[in-house]
């Protein structure tokens, strides 16, 4: 009797031993616990962009332009905003007149150069300039125009031009201390570049209270 006891008690053990002995599986890693795992990893990373990539500024963002002075012109200049150098897009803000105006890149260039250049009476370099020297030579470096020495020579050259019919390049005139003593270059939105006594090289506006009372006229060089 003891024997079919004890044979019952083996198959007992071998049953309680599939479970005893059953490998446990750890439950499948899902994807989103591995995601989240990550995730601190993933937000610490930084993409820079790259210092030398710059949007090309839009026509939209840049200054607004008077509406009398936009119809006083043609916009034909050929030019897009992508084509503009850093000097053009620096002078459209100075002179509050959209980039594709500034189609001369040469002329904004020669005006970078020289900008803040001292006035110096006989002077011809960019330790010293005075205005009529000045404007010979950026006329010649952005215009190829060969101008006469003086601001008196250079009025006689030129072609009578009405204030409403000025356009880039034209040169003005002032009487300082009788007759034409003083000249500058016609940019845009009734803003010229010159030589001042006080300022050296600089951009200045037609309005201006000291500059209105001294207009004298203005003149166009062709050849």
């Amino acid at each position: 009797m003891k024997k079919p006891h004890a044979f019952i008690w083996l198959i007992m053990i071998l049953l309680a031993g599939c479970e005893v002995f059953k490998p446990v599986q750890s439950p499948a890693r899902s994807s989103s616990s591995s995601s989240k795992q990550n995730t601190p990893f993933l937000e610490d990373i930084v993409v820079a962009s790259n210092p030398d990539s710059k949007p090309a500024p839009q026509k939209e963002d840049l200054p607004p332009i008077k509406d009398d002075y936009r119809s006083a012109i043609q916009f034909n200049t050929g030019m897009s905003v992508g084509d503009a150098t850093m000097e053009q897009f620096r002078y459209s803000i100075l002179l509050n007149t959209e980039v594709e105006y500034l189609s001369n890149k040469e002329l904004y260039r020669l005006i970078h150069a020289w900008w803040g250049t001292p006035y110096k009476i006989g002077g011809m370099t960019q330790r010293g300039v005075d205005c009529s020297a000045f404007v010979q030579t950026v006329m010649a470096g952005s215009y190829e125009l060969a101008l006469p020495r003086t601001a008196k020579e250079q009025k006689q050259v030129a072609a009578t031009v009405e204030r409403s019919d000025l356009r880039e390049g034209d040169l003005v005139f002032f009487n300082t201390r009788g007759g034409v003593s003083h000249v500058g270059i016609y940019l845009h939105n009734n803003k010229f570049v010159h030589a001042s006594t006080s300022g050296g090289v600089t951009i200045s506006d037609l309005d201006e209270a000291y500059w209105a009372k001294r207009y004298f006229g203005a003149g166009r060089v062709t050849q």
